[in-house]
């Protein structure tokens, strides 16, 4: 299966994965399975942002990553 886009939640540092929650390696994993062209993190806690997500993610994921922000918005296609 190949996805232009894929927007994942992204709660937790790899780390201190929490039940319920992806954490940056997962949803890398998920991104990779899917073939996605573009992955979109979003659904930030406290705990992921003292980390490096991008390289969390980077372990699993190399295709075009994007870490959301408030208000963002994405071009498609």
């Amino acid at each position: 299966m190949d996805v232009d886009l894929l927007i994942l939640e992204c709660s937790f540092p790899d780390e201190e994965a929490i039940a319920g929650h992806l954490n940056p390696s997962e949803a890398g994993d998920i991104a990779e399975l899917a073939g996605a062209k573009r992955l979109v993190l979003t659904h930030f806690y406290p705990e992921i942002l003292r980390t490096d997500i991008k390289a969390q993610c980077r372990k699993t994921y190399q295709g075009d990553l994007v870490l959301a922000t408030d208000l963002m918005s994405l071009s498609v296609g």
